[in-house]
């Protein structure tokens, strides 16, 4: 499935002249900025005039930068960036708990969040949080995209494990996705909810809810 999901990645793409544009004044702003600094004091008004354009050089220069690429491209590379940041992350995590298996430290299960601890698996190892969390509520009332994220996230789980039974609380995201995740949009959703599990602000775009929300809505229940 990997390997499918990896064909249909969007194709990293950029703009030949803007890369030549951000060369060339980089390259400006690099002898403009040198030539400020090593001409003599004495040449009061010439520095002033390098120093000038070496930054005007420099400002053209991150404005082609940014446009470097597409809007699409753009999010494509932030959401790159973001899944290998989280993947490391969990990765190390994983390890951790493989340690503290091996010292017979037990594992803090209240520590996981919300989502998790109150997916419709029975465990009496973890205790009920105190506050409403957002799979309790509707998701026609949830107004941010990150939380309809995390809801249907959990209804897919909760429709996986009365498909599989193979679902357990204390299994990490990423343990679930091999045990459970079937084909390119199911892997997605996990690719999706990593970060907004792990970062404060995470980038979810109305598309990526619209895409999830008309495949899971044909297998579970949202409202």
């Amino acid at each position: 499935m990997r390997n499918i999901k990896d064909k249909n990645r969007q194709k990293i793409v950029f703009s030949k002249k803007r890369l030549i544009a951000v060369g060339i004044f980089t390259a400006l702003a690099a002898l403009f900025i040198y030539l400020s600094f090593a001409i003599k004091a004495e040449h009061k008004y010439v520095r002033q005039f390098c120093a000038f354009f070496g930054y005007v050089s420099i400002a053209l220069d991150l404005y082609n930068i940014g446009r470097l690429f597409t809007k699409e491209i753009r999010q494509e590379l932030y959401r790159r960036i973001s899944k290998a940041f989280f993947n490391i992350a969990q990765k190390l995590k994983d390890v951790a708990e493989k340690v503290k298996k091996r010292l017979g430290i037990k594992t803090n299960t209240r520590s996981r969040s919300s989502d998790e601890v109150n997916i419709i698996i029975n465990d009496d190892r973890v205790r009920r949080k105190k506050q409403r969390p957002v799979t309790k509520r509707r998701f026609s009332s949830l107004s941010e995209d990150s939380d309809r994220i995390r809801f249907m996230y959990v209804k897919f789980i909760e429709y996986k494990q009365k498909k599989k039974g193979n679902c357990h609380s204390y299994d990490t995201p990423n343990e679930l996705e091999e045990k459970v995740a079937e084909n390119e949009t199911e892997h997605e959703l996990f690719d999706i909810y990593n970060p907004v599990r792990y970062a404060e602000k995470a980038y979810v775009t109305p598309n990526d809810v619209k895409k999830q929300y008309d495949y899971l809505v044909k297998k579970v229940k949202l409202k």
